[in-house]
């Protein structure tokens, strides 16, 4: 990585109401491990709904678990 380049980071929302807060964690999301780590979330219940995610998918204010 070198200056200018651009960083991924997500929220981890705790708890049983998922807001943000101070009990939120921030995590840098990796290019190599966000096949393995990382999946949509299916919020509106589509059929052939596909979780995968790739890292050049990820678009800010985007739900991922």
């Amino acid at each position: 990585m070198s200056k200018g380049d651009s960083v991924l980071f997500g929220i981890f929302k705790k708890g049983k109401d998922k807001i943000i807060d101070e009990t939120c964690v921030l995590s840098k999301i990796v290019r190599d491990s966000i096949v393995h780590k990382y999946r949509k979330i299916n919020k509106y219940n589509q059929e052939n709904f596909d979780s995968k995610i790739e890292y050049d998918d990820i678009e800010p204010g985007m739900d991922i678990e």
